[in-house]
Order: structure tokens, then C-alpha cells, then sequence
């Protein structure tokens, strides 16, 4: 709560602080409504455990360097980001969020962002991502890779979190929550990055993204052909089959691990 609500304060020089040994960050900038402009590059964030509400309301902000945050121990993000209207651009590709459990609005109302990259973060662990980009009305691409994860985010804790998201890709107001957060190549709204894999049957080259489920690619935009909606072709890569039916058949969940196709011995 360190500078919370001092509303008329426009810049700050914060290079002479040591955070070295600092484990609470939350609300520390929360409604500071006229901050245009925020050096945090000699922050030391390696011991700090929570960034909840950290900037919300600074509705001035128009860009914002993190690069040189160490998240590794932060557990809650809950509306870090939460109506920073006014911000176009950040920087989050350093964040390690494999501790976060709690990702609540955290870009909630960020209505003036047009990308996000968000590649860096590990969700493993997430458990609550309800309205996490609510209202985020301009985000026209949401950047994840393979360490995305929403598995553990289950009933209450994922909803609205597209709410009003009405230029990404696939948008439909009537699915807002986090049945969505999956890759646009199977009807969701992230573009997932760095993380497609291809294999070949017949002399024809078809693309998956790894970690999809066999059900998920045959319902997906790279199955193009060589496959019915059953999944019933049987392939001989040489080394083993590939098939949904028949003797080798495995659990449509399995997930695709290998660096060539869904493999089932």
C-alpha cells in the first residue's frame, strides 16, 4: 500500500530503492490515476510473494518495462494490471509464473492493449483466471506457448474471462470463459506459438500443435483431409501405428508427446 491513492502524483524515481529483501508488493501503486510515467529497471523482486493489485488504476501509464522482474516466488497476480487503460504496451516475456495460483483480472480492463504476449508464462498451477482478460475490448492476439495450462481452473474460477473481448479471433459473446483459453487451430482464442509440429501420411504434410488431444486435431482446422471425423485411418509410420480404432487404440485424452505425431503403442 505503499503509494496507494496518491492520485495526483505523475512521475516517480524509485532508482535508489533497494527491494532486495521486500516480499509484499501488493497495492503498492494501486490508484495512482495520474502516473504517466514509472522506471522500475533497479527493482529487485527475487523474495517478493505477492503483486496483487500492484498497478491498479494507473490509468495514465502508456507503457510499462518489466523485463528485469524475477517472479519465480510470486504466487498471486490477482488485478496486477487491472484498468490500466491508458497502457499499449508491456513487456512480460521474463515473467515466471509457475508459482501463481491466483490470475484474477489480473488485464482486466487493459482496453487499450492491441497484442499480449504472455509466451513466458507457466499456468501450471493456476487455479483461478476469472475474468483475467475481461473487457480487454482492443486485444486483437493473446501470445501463449506450450507452457500454458488451465487444468486445474474449474467452475466459478474461470468464468468471464473473455468477457467483451470482441477482437480476438473466433470471439463469440455467448463463450467467455475458459473452455475458450485454447489455441484459435481448435476454436479457441489464444494463438499458441513456437509449438506446432508436423507429420506426413500419404505424401500430404499435416500440422498439430503439441499437447492436443487426438479428438481436438480431428476437429481442428489442420485436418484437412486424410482423416474422417471418426478418426479411423490407420497409419504405418514404420515404426508403430497411429490410429484412433482398432487393435493399437488408445484413449482419445491422450496427449501428443512425441516430436512427430500421435504415436500410440
Amino acid at each position: 500500500y505503499m503509494f496507494q491513492s496518491c492520485t495526483s502524483l505523475t512521475s516517480l524515481d524509485l532508482t535508489s530503492f533497494n527491494t532486495s529483501n521486500v516480499t509484499n508488493m501488493r497495492y503498492m501503486f494501486y490508484n495512482c490515476q495520474k502516473l504517466s510515467s514509472l522506471s522500475l529497471t533497479s527493482f529487485n523482486t527475487i523474495n517478493v510473494t505477492d503483486m496483487r493489485y500492484m498497478f491498479y488504476y494507473c490509468r495514465s501509464l502508456i507503457t510499462l518495462d518489466l523485463t528485469n522482474f524475477n517472479t519465480a516466488n510470486v504466487t498471486n497476480m490477482e488485478s496486477m494490471f487491472y484498468y490500466c487503460d491508458g497502457l499499449t504496451s508491456i513487456d512480460l516475456t521474463s515473467f515466471n509464473t509457475s508459482s501463481v495460483t491466483n490470475f484474477a483480472s489480473m488485464f482486466q480492463s487493459c482496453n487499450s492493449l492491441i497484442t499480449l504476449d504472455i509466451t513466458s508464462f507457466d499456468t501450471s498451477n493456476g487455479t483461478n483466471m476469472a475474468g483475467m482478460f475481461n473487457s480487454c475490448s482492443d486485444l486483437t492476439q493473446i501470445k501463449i506457448s506450450s507452457l500454458w495450462d488451465v487444468s486445474n481452473i474449474t467452475g466459478l474460477r474461470g468464468n468471464g474471462m473473455f468477457y467483451n473481448c470482441t477482437s480476438l479471433p473466433n470471439f463469440n459473446s455467448s463463450y467467455t470463459d475458459v473452455s475458450m483459453a485454447k489455441p484459435t487451430t481448435q476454436g479457441g482464442y489464444l494463438t499458441l506459438v513456437g509449438s506446432v509440429d508436423t507429420f506426413t501420411y500419404e505424401s500430404v504434410n499435416y500440422q498439430f500443435d503439441i499437447g492436443m488431444t487426438w479428438a481436438d486435431w480431428l476437429d481442428s482446422s489442420y485436418n484437412t483431409g486424410g482423416f474422417d471425423s471418426n478418426g479411423n485411418y490407420v497409419i504405418d509410420s514404420g515404426y508403430e501405428y497411429i490410429t484412433k480404432n482398432g487393435t493399437h487404440r488408445e484413449q482419445v485424452t491422450d496427449t501428443i508427446q512425441a516430436a512427430a505425431y500421435y504415436i500410440y503403442r
